[in-house]
């Protein structure tokens, strides 16, 4: 899949380790751009906005490599669901109504200093496997995804273990009302930080609860510990994948590092850390002078070039097929929202849907927004289809069958132009380069994975009610026309 590069910068880390991560990020750049070069002339594909093709394949593929697709492996059987495990972690009697409780639970807010909300932590882990997981279950929540973590929480395997064990504790702390008890999440936290046990979102996590001491002793040495340890075992992961990658024929644990994970929360605590410890924010600065200088990179002219780029990014090519997704995905709610007034009771489930967006728009805050993610949304009103049976199985009127192709093609020409403009931030070298479009790309990434997510959804109600496959070409073709028009201003 194309992934969002890690280019974010820890400045409180050694300067030999920090230059190690620099030249990393280069090495990861060069190979993620090689990843995505446009496919032979002869594929049958849309044309992106630079003249290479789009590969409506390739955009499958991508989504299926993020293990979204869960339904269509083993785990489709519910009967195969360890429903005691789940019972161990959360108190959901019922696993119908594990979505909608979680759901609930996902809308509370600013919740504490040191864990804001569950989504604070999304691409923090060290796994692809673990992000990909613990991302679907924010946009929605459903059994099989809890109980996988779970297992990932018993596995053998340290990395995936230490991973699964934290994702699980943050949503813990996020639905308290449906843990099993009030200190499971420190107790599965406890386990994350202990040792043979090493992992990068334990101590980062570990560093906040030092810090601002809610969960826990307040201690501006041990956050500070516990960020060096952080960055001390990036390093370690990072240097051992690249080893046992070039060693593949080697026996032992393959080491991972998710490209996704931008190091975002430990360089917030980070920051948090030297406002009230100046001895601390001293030693940083001059670590940071001297990276600078072997690193040849000016970090406080790299943060005024993200500034810049916000300010300019509604005016270039991504920023304006930025909009054009939300014009898709809007579109694409509208066509879900005439489904389910079609069936009866569809006009109180619309009821709870204007209550519910209403909700959203007042949660959203004063947080910069480069492309609309619709994820929570969407998966509303998927509920509300089920709820409403406007996905209930068997043959569909002609009207709703052409609603259901309508809402499909805009799904995947959305994840056209979200892969075409992620490729278009790579290449973009302006302004300080992709260093300077951190943010951006990780939203672009999000969008994606929840795209992927609600288009899987929609695909099997379709199947189930035996309506034809999409000519994703067609929907793809459409998209490569329309790239092709935009310029920066």
């Amino acid at each position: 899949m194309l992934r969002a590069i890690s280019i974010s910068i820890a400045v409180g880390v050694v300067p030999t380790s920090a230059l190690a991560q620099f030249d990393q990020l280069l090495k990861g750049i060069q190979k993620e751009i090689q990843k995505i070069a446009p496919p032979p002339s002869g594929a049958s594909s849309g044309t992106n906005q630079r003249g290479g093709l789009i590969n409506p394949e390739r955009i499958e593929q991508m989504c299926r490599e993020m293990f979204i697709g869960l339904e269509h492996e083993v785990r489709q059987d519910r009967a195969l669901i360890d429903k005691n495990s789940i019972a161990s972690e959360f108190k959901v009697a019922d696993l119908d109504q594990l979505q909608e409780l979680f759901f609930a639970e996902f809308r509370r807010r600013n919740i504490s200093k040191t864990f804001p909300h569950a989504d604070f932590f999304v691409f923090e882990f060290e796994t692809p496997l673990v992000n990909t997981l613990y991302q679907s279950f924010l946009a929605f929540p459903e059994p099989e995804i809890l109980a996988f973590l779970i297992q990932l929480s018993k596995s053998q395997d340290r990395q995936f273990k230490g991973d699964a064990l934290m994702a699980l504790s943050f949503l813990h702390l996020q639905a308290p009302k449906l843990s099993v008890n009030d200190r499971r999440w420190r107790e599965l936290f406890d386990e994350a930080l202990r040792p043979p046990i090493k992992n990068y979102v334990a101590y980062t996590f570990a560093a906040r609860v030092s810090l601002f001491g809610e969960l826990g002793a307040k201690s501006s040495a041990n956050a500070d510990r516990y960020l060096i340890e952080a960055s001390r075992h990036e390093s370690e992961v990072k240097n051992s994948a690249q080893t046992r990658e070039s060693m593949a024929h080697l026996a032992g644990n393959y080491a991972v590092w998710d490209n996704n994970n931008f190091a975002v929360v430990q360089q917030m605590t980070m920051k948090e850390l030297m406002r009230v410890e100046p001895s601390i924010a001293a030693r940083y600065a001059k670590q940071k002078a001297q990276f600078q200088s072997m690193a040849g990179l000016d970090l406080d002219r790299l943060e005024a070039q993200q500034q810049a780029y916000a300010k300019r990014f509604p005016q270039t090519r991504a920023g304006k097929m930025a909009r054009e997704i939300d014009k898709i995905n809007q579109e694409t709610a509208n066509i879900g929202v005439t489904l389910i007034g079609a069936t009866q009771g569809g006009n109180q489930a619309l009821g709870e849907l204007k209550s519910f967006e209403s909700l959203v728009r007042k949660e959203q805050g004063d947080r910069a927004v480069y492309v609309a993610n619709p994820a929570e949304r969407d998966a509303f009103i998927f509920r509300l289809a089920q709820k409403t049976n406007a996905l209930a199985a068997g043959k569909v009127d002609p009207k709703a069958t052409q609603l259901f192709v309508q809402a499909q093609e805009k799904r995947y020409q959305a994840q056209a132009l979200l892969f075409t403009a992620q490729m278009e931030l790579l290449n973009d070298q302006s302004g300080g380069g992709l260093l300077a479009k951190v943010e951006p790309m990780k939203q672009f990434q999000r969008a994606f994975v929840s795209s992927c997510q609600l288009s899987t959804k929609w695909e099997l109600a379709m199947r189930s009610r035996d309506i034809p496959a999409i000519d994703k070409n067609k929907a793809v073709a459409e998209v490569g026309s329309r790239a092709s028009m935009y310029k920066d201003d």
